[in-house]
């Protein structure tokens, strides 16, 4: 999977960060459900991934994430006859900005995230072949403190990508984690 604009603003971002001052840093897990939108091929199905939080005196937080999808199966009736299509799968890298989200207080903080990213799906049938491509997230959520240095996040992200044909695929992941707080 070659991106080299999705890498290049992440190199930059990463590497302008430490310049900023002091650091925190935060490394969670994440699942939840991943619904189409707008897609009659796949159905809905589990979702999940790693991201890290790096915060800098910035006034956003930067999440370098990794997730994976599965997409359920589809059946329906063509002529009368029943049938099921195979659900595929899709991984994706990207980096996401989140305003807010990053406890430095106890209760609850809410946060908004964009992102881009780059994603490899498998569209689960034999004949079809694997799709890389460009994409992006958008979304909300929020975090909350459940011991000295570990959160609860709950978020909601509309992601879409790019297919190469024309049109783009559109998803709506709702997941839930917990970040560990390594450096604040």
């Amino acid at each position: 999977m070659r991106h080299p604009s999705v890498t290049m603003l992440m190199g930059v971002l990463l590497l302008g960060a430490p310049g900023a001052g002091a650091i925190g840093v935060t490394v969670g897990g994440f699942g939840g459900y991943n619904v189409p939108i707008l897609q009659d091929d796949v159905g809905p199905g589990p979702l999940y991934g790693m991201r890290v939080k790096l915060k800098s005196e910035l006034p956003f937080v930067l999440q370098p994430y990794f997730a994976m999808v599965s997409e359920g199966d589809v059946d329906y009736a063509e002529e009368g006859i029943e049938f099921t299509q195979e659900g595929g799968s899709f991984t994706s890298f990207g980096l996401d900005l989140a305003f807010g989200g990053y406890r430095d207080e106890p209760g609850i903080s809410p946060y908004f995230v964009v992102g881009i990213g780059a994603y490899s799906r498998d569209p689960g049938q034999k004949y079809r072949e694997t799709l890389t491509s460009f994409g992006v997230d958008l979304g909300f959520g929020v975090v909350s403190k459940v011991a000295p240095m570990l959160d609860f996040d709950l978020s909601a992200r509309v992601l879409a990508f790019m297919l190469d044909e024309g049109g783009s695929r559109k998803s709506l992941g709702i997941a839930a984690g917990l970040n560990y707080y390594f450096a604040r």
